[in-house]
């Protein structure tokens, strides 16, 4: 017995394809730079003022305990979801599962190594235990975002940014509010770690 082929396309079906794929595009891209927008307004006004509520030298050591993280974070995407966001077939649950369960390892591996080399950061950045736990705040917040992958990939392929675009800017509202109001409460590095 010969294995079926899928049925062809019709003209029509493959017309409405090609325009609701257009819709799409052309809806994430306006999304997407909406996004951009929006995100970057909110940061430069909870910028402005975390700079008139906190110490430069506060500040300074956000900025430096962010790198850490961030260094870290590049390390933790590998390019798999990249990867099966472009794949042309579709996606199975194994590719699902095994993009999941890699990049969460990795995760896991980064934030042991944040872990163990925190006495080490400590030492040579001069961090008071403030610094250390907002450290570790952020690594613990890496480990989070890493859970968003799955459903992130999933959207992207379908072509539905405007799903991704609310999450995104509702975190940098709450973690910009947040971080503003313990900055004026007098918390200092607090206020970062909090949010």
């Amino acid at each position: 017995m010969l294995p079926q082929q899928p049925e062809a396309q019709t003209p029509l079906e493959s017309a409405i394809d090609v325009e609701q794929i257009k819709h799409r595009s052309v809806k994430g891209v306006a999304a997407l730079i909406s996004r951009t927008f929006v995100i970057q307004i909110i940061s430069f006004a909870a910028t402005f003022g975390l700079t008139v509520f906190l110490d430069p030298s506060v500040y300074g050591v956000f900025f430096l305990v962010s790198a850490v993280v961030n260094f870290l974070a590049y390390f933790s995407d590998i390019g798999l979801a990249a990867a099966l966001v472009q794949k042309k077939a579709k996606i199975t649950d194994q590719d699902l599962a095994t993009t999941f369960t890699v990049q969460q390892f990795i995760v896991v591996f980064l934030l042991a190594v944040l872990f163990v080399t925190t006495p080490f950061i400590r030492t040579s950045f001069h961090l008071n235990s403030a610094a250390i736990y907002l450290m570790w705040s952020l690594g613990i917040s890496l480990f989070l975002s890493s859970l968003k992958t799955i459903p992130s990939i999933l959207l992207e392929r379908e072509l539905q940014f405007n799903k991704l675009i609310i999450p995104q800017v509702a975190e940098t509202i709450v973690f910009n509010l947040v971080a503003v109001f313990f900055a004026w409460r007098g918390l200092g590095i607090t206020a970062f770690t909090l949010a």
